[in-house]
């Protein structure tokens, strides 16, 4: 009898353990704050590096549509590059097909994309005439571009 009281009794301070522990966990998590995903602001500083921008921009234009927060920063990085005197092709590209993977959200993006479309690179162009095309098919002003570039040509 005595052994079966101590081992109800140690039966009932683990249970009671168990249950103050399951309590302090179920605390724990309504108190703690949310995790903060830092992989936007990872993207974001890859832009802003030129050797890490080729990456960052491969990442976003895998995003497609839902890559709308990156606008800004995709047009900076293709400004900078489209300035600099030792720029890579394909990271120019990359950065291109980012603002044409956006779609119609993009549409300040037009100006950087028709500099892009003078380039001397044939895939820099038909990338950037892509991309204009999945931002504005029907714009009149990236129309009467293309006309313009073609007669030059």
């Amino acid at each position: 009898m005595k052994y079966t009281a101590n081992y109800l009794l140690a039966l009932v301070a683990t249970v009671v353990v168990v249950g103050i522990v399951l309590v302090l966990i179920l605390l724990m998590q309504l108190t703690l704050p949310p995790t903060v995903d830092r992989t936007a602001e990872r993207r974001k500083a890859g832009l802003r590096q030129p050797k890490r921008r080729h990456k960052a921009a491969l990442e976003i234009a895998s995003l497609g549509t839902e890559a709308g927060p990156f606008l800004h920063e995709l047009c900076a990085a293709l400004a900078e590059e489209q300035a600099a005197l030792q720029s890579r092709l394909a990271t120019r590209v990359a950065l291109i097909k980012a603002l044409g993977a956006i779609g119609p959200a993009a549409l300040d993006a037009v100006p950087d994309l028709l500099r892009s479309l003078a380039s001397r690179e044939w895939e820099e162009k038909r990338t950037a005439a892509t991309a204009l095309l999945a931002i504005d098919p029907k714009g009149e002003p990236i129309r009467s571009r293309l006309i313009e570039m073609k007669r030059a040509m």
